[in-house]
């Protein structure tokens, strides 16, 4: 019983987040899943295929990584989230202004367990919403 009420707050924490994510490979489809199942909002994948533009993956779309400071702003993201094999899809533009916007990129190794992902992605998450 106290486990179904500790799961029930832990999910609820994540209710209120909308995230987009960097990547379309098998890391970034796994993580998004467990993000979907907490009720968080994938605002859109990041790739730079021109044959997979505007695409969806588990219900959101495609987009190239020069849409990505627009896309955290237009939909108030709470993160940017990137495993280290993808971070060359961030430009440098998109890192100042997602910096100006006080948006974090979280950069997850790819190697992690998606458990101790999603505690590096709860702790920045955190320690942004205190800012």
């Amino acid at each position: 019983m106290l486990n179904k009420f500790l799961n029930l707050f832990r999910s609820s924490k994540w209710r209120s987040h909308s995230v987009i994510i960097v990547g379309i490979d098998f890391v970034e489809h796994q993580l998004a899943q467990a993000l979907i199942k907490k009720g968080v909002k994938i605002v859109a994948f990041i790739d730079d295929e021109p044959w997979s533009h505007k695409t969806e993956m588990l219900g959101a779309p495609l987009r190239y990584p020069s849409e990505i400071a627009a896309l955290a702003q237009r939909n108030r993201v709470q993160a940017v989230i990137t495993f280290n094999q993808r971070a060359e899809l961030l430009p440098k533009e998109c890192i100042e202004q997602l910096n100006v916007n006080n948006v974090p990129i979280v950069q997850i190794a790819p190697n992690l367990h998606l458990e101790e992902q999603l505690t590096r992605l709860s702790i920045t998450l955190d320690t942004y919403a205190q800012k």
